[in-house]
């Protein structure tokens, strides 16, 4: 008798990604409210941020754990999908700074799996949390990056460089959201990395 495996929490989370994707494509393209070119195109690279976790799989063999594609998956919907599209970036004040903990958490997940695959010899916990937290940080630094050539020459306000009447910060109101970004990436992977010690302070107890 042939056993049915059970669909996985992040393939569920990719279906369901990919269903809301195609709906919101349709309203953006039919919905006068949500209709724009910018939203269009946001919607198509949402579905293709969605399937990169599949696309690297099919194509090198790369699988990441399920415990990545289920952050990754959360974080592109309240990002990309969420924030982006549907507008809550403008609607809750502290709604990007909740997400760049997210992606600290994300990449230093990222930078454990990173670790394990390239098969460190280094098995110190110390060396490994400074290594995860590296590569949070290194990725916060380019997404802060991509923010910054984003609203010069697409015209966003992604590191909200102005406020919601149009009008600049100045001086160090200008840099607040940067940092506060930096900060929120740092926090998320530094508890990433407590969550790491703890587990395997418990493995080595039991």
């Amino acid at each position: 008798m042939i056993k049915k495996s059970k669909m996985s929490i992040s393939n569920m989370l990719f279906v369901v990604a990919i269903a809301i994707g195609v709906v919101t494509l349709f309203l953006t393209i039919f919905m006068q409210d949500l209709s724009s070119t910018f939203n269009i195109i946001m919607s198509i690279v949402f579905i293709a941020l969605i399937c990169v976790p599949l696309l690297l799989n099919a194509i090198f063999r790369f699988h990441l754990p399920d415990y990545i594609s289920i952050f990754y998956y959360i974080f592109i919907m309240l990002s990309t999908l969420a924030g982006t599209i549907y507008g809550l970036y403008n609607y809750f004040e502290y709604y990007d700074i909740i997400l760049h903990g997210l992606s600290g958490v994300l990449l230093a997940g990222l930078g454990l799996y990173l670790n394990n695959y390239l098969n460190n010899k280094c098995k110190s916990v110390v060396f490994v949390v400074l290594f995860i937290i590296g590569i949070a940080v290194i990725g916060g630094v380019l997404w802060e990056l991509w923010e910054y050539f984003g609203d010069e020459f697409l015209g966003l306000n992604s590191q909200r460089h102005t406020d919601i009447n149009g009008v600049a910060y100045v001086g160090h109101a200008a840099l607040a959201d940067t940092m506060y970004d930096l900060l929120s990436d740092l926090l998320g992977a530094v508890l990433f990395s407590i969550g790491y010690g703890i587990n395997i302070v418990y493995k080595k107890k039991n």
